[in-house]
């Protein structure tokens, strides 16, 4: 079994193309820093909606020749959409969805301080951060339940292992 990140995928995308062919995938040229400090949230939610559509045809191929191969692969990104996945549909393809309790989301991205590092104005970078990922974060969580797709809660109180173990559970 293989595993792989759409941070990795979209890193290589970047490196084929420039932000006049693909601007979803050049979205901070200044860094995290200044994108999350100045962007407003909604753009910044736009912008996510847009990396995810450009990011789904590399991502779809790659499980799909993992798919025509019988080889699994483990893929997570923040930006994978339940509905898209659904599409692919059993039995080859099964997910899991998680939805990160707000607090434990807020706790782990305070603690995170290269994230934050740069930034003249850290605390808006944070809340603007956690607006645009919390509304994500209920974006998949809704799209999951509505195409009957399991949701595993994280309030920080499972350890990585715990949450292993009830996705094996979850998938068979």
């Amino acid at each position: 079994m293989s595993s792989t990140s759409g941070d990795d995928l979209a890193m290589v995308a970047r490196t084929f193309t420039d932000d006049r062919t693909h601007p979803a995938l050049h979205l901070m040229p200044g860094g995290p820093a200044a994108y999350f400090a100045l962007g407003p949230p909604e753009k910044l939610v736009a912008d996510a909606h847009a990396l995810a559509d450009v990011m789904w045809p590399p991502i779809e191929r790659v499980v799909a020749h993992h798919l025509a191969g019988a080889s699994a692969i483990v893929l997570d990104w923040w930006l994978l959409r339940p509905q898209v996945v659904a599409r692919l549909g059993p039995p080859g393809v099964r997910s899991v969805w998680l939805h990160l309790d707000p607090a434990e989301l807020d706790r782990r991205e305070r603690l995170n301080s290269d994230f934050f590092a740069g930034s003249t104005d850290p605390e808006r970078m944070h809340g603007n951060f956690m607006r645009r990922s919390l509304e994500w974060n209920s974006l998949v969580e809704a799209e999951a339940e509505s195409v009957g797709l399991p949701v595993l809660h994280q309030d920080g109180t499972r350890t990585v292992d715990e949450l292993v173990d009830a996705i094996v559970d979850l998938i068979g």
